[in-house]
């Protein structure tokens, strides 16, 4: 019983710890209505605008967002830290993207196309799925 209680203790330091961790960089962000999910992914009702900010890599591991994407504009080789699921539109275009692993599998708006610097790189959207072409 001991062992228990001191592992619920650690877990909910854990926690705690993660929530911190991401309500800074929530803040710095400036994204709202997020809440960690089960697997420790954040999720957000509405919007994430991470546009033109510079960004070399998604800040956040991104679970659900209800709303838009925005990361276009940004310095990213990777999607690596996008949302499984878009509910709205997914930007991700003016990049610097080897490849779409970390695109999202569902999309319920559109898809502004891909492209790169480095990569050109064409999408197939379906209604609930994103495929390379």
């Amino acid at each position: 019983m001991k062992y228990l209680k001191s592992r619920i203790n650690f877990d909910q330091s854990l926690n705690e710890s993660l929530k911190n961790r991401v309500n800074k960089k929530c803040n710095k962000y400036q994204i709202k209505n997020w809440s960690l999910n089960s697997e420790g992914l954040v999720d957000v009702e509405g919007s994430v605008y991470l546009r033109g900010l510079g960004l070399s890599r998604i800040p956040l591991k991104f679970g659900k967002v209800t709303g838009d994407f925005y990361c276009n504009d940004n310095q990213l080789t990777s999607l690596e830290g996008c949302p499984s699921y878009v509910g709205m539109g997914f930007y991700c275009g003016h990049n610097k993207l080897n490849s779409l692993e970390g695109c999202p599998k569902h999309i319920g708006g559109e898809v502004i196309e891909i492209l790169d610097d480095s990569v050109v790189m064409k999408v197939i959207v379906t209604k609930s799925r994103v495929y390379p072409k």
